[in-house]
């Protein structure tokens, strides 16, 4: 139970996203490294970059390579795996889309806390209740009747 939220967790921070940002240049990590170390002349630019890359490396492929370790099957591995690399990327940029559309259209903009609008705080909850409802092993709506593909 406790590795299937970590599994959850892992690939809810939509690492390939982190990776792909940091390849480029961007991130918050790297934009946070910029703030912090870019020289005014942006002289280091490079050099920023490419410690922003290290860190999200350094970050994410420990806990990618772990939860690949940890799926049992060459099934899970070369397929569940990419799916759960990729797939959230594309659910987060239909989200972001679909929630902006609603907001603009003043679907529950107003805000519940200083500077978060209901509808933000109401998609937060619908999350943690998935969250909540798949805890025991995200895998398991694969597979009736079966445990979750772990060790």
């Amino acid at each position: 139970m406790q590795q299937s939220l970590g599994f959850s967790l892992l690939f809810s921070t939509i690492p390939l996203v982190r990776i792909l940002a940091a390849m480029v240049g961007g991130s918050d990590e790297t934009y946070g490294l910029r703030q912090l170390f870019q020289h005014p002349d942006k002289s280091n630019s490079h050099s920023v970059a490419l410690a922003g890359l290290l860190l999200i490396i350094l970050l994410t492929a420990l806990p990618l390579l772990r939860a690949l370790i940890r799926l049992r099957g060459w099934k899970e591995k070369l397929i569940l795996f990419p799916i759960f690399l990729i797939l959230p990327m594309y659910i987060d940029k239909w989200t972001y889309i679909g929630l902006n559309k609603l907001y603009a259209t003043g679907f529950l903009n107003e805000e519940s806390f200083p500077g978060v609008p209901i509808l933000v705080l109401a998609w937060s909850l619908i999350l943690m209740v998935i969250l909540l409802a798949t805890y025991k092993g995200p895998l398991l709506f694969l597979k009736p009747g079966r445990e979750a593909s772990y060790r």
